[in-house]
């Protein structure tokens, strides 16, 4: 005879269950997906650009289709789950192949893996919060959008070097047009 669950593990149970589907994509169904999510989900900080996308729909035609079509054997590989009464946190690594442009990216035809740590909000049985914890940069580097050599704080340092020197010569310019006689705009009747 099996022990019964008290109702907080039976709560457990049944947000690991969701979660567990929802990683999975929902079998590729995104009928599936759709059930698995609140009408008024939220997935915060698309693209870590601070926005969110609301509802369902938002969430599976925003971000489920166009990651579905770039990358269509992707694959997520749960290392760690926690899980609460409301909630879990996932760690895991995405994978597959990147065949078809994504947001303006062009594609590389390369496979690409980062690793992801993600939270998920339930209510009711249902997914009503996501925030997805990607490594941006290194999301970046496997789609090609950032070179894989490159450090963000050397980028940095080399974009204000740039902007230093631009300024410097349009200074020169500016200095060297108007010692040499002629009257520079917005100089004339003073």
């Amino acid at each position: 005879m099996g022990t019964a669950q008290t109702p907080s593990e039976d709560r457990r149970r049944r947000v690991h269950e969701t979660v567990m589907a929802f990683v999975a994509g929902g079998d590729g169904d995104t009928a599936k997906l759709r059930a698995l999510m609140t009408d008024d989900v939220r997935l915060h900080d698309f693209m870590g650009m601070g926005a969110a996308l609301v509802g369902s729909d938002a969430v599976l035609e925003e971000f489920f289709g166009p990651l579905a079509e770039a990358i269509p054997d992707a694959r997520f590989e749960v290392a760690d789950v926690l899980v609460s009464d409301g909630g879990a946190v996932v760690r895991g690594e995405f994978s597959g192949t990147f065949t078809r442009e994504y947001y303006g990216l062009p594609p590389t035809g390369r496979r690409v893996r980062w690793t992801a740590h993600d939270i998920y909000r339930t209510r009711g049985g249902r997914i009503c919060e996501i925030w997805l914890g990607n490594d941006t940069l290194q999301v970046a580097r496997e789609l090609g959008a950032v070179p894989r050599d490159v450090q963000p704080w050397t980028a940095a340092e080399t974009a204000a070097e740039t902007a230093a020197e631009t300024a410097a010569e349009t200074a020169a310019e500016t200095a060297a047009e108007t010692d040499g006689g002629g009257e520079t705009a917005g100089s004339a009747g003073r």
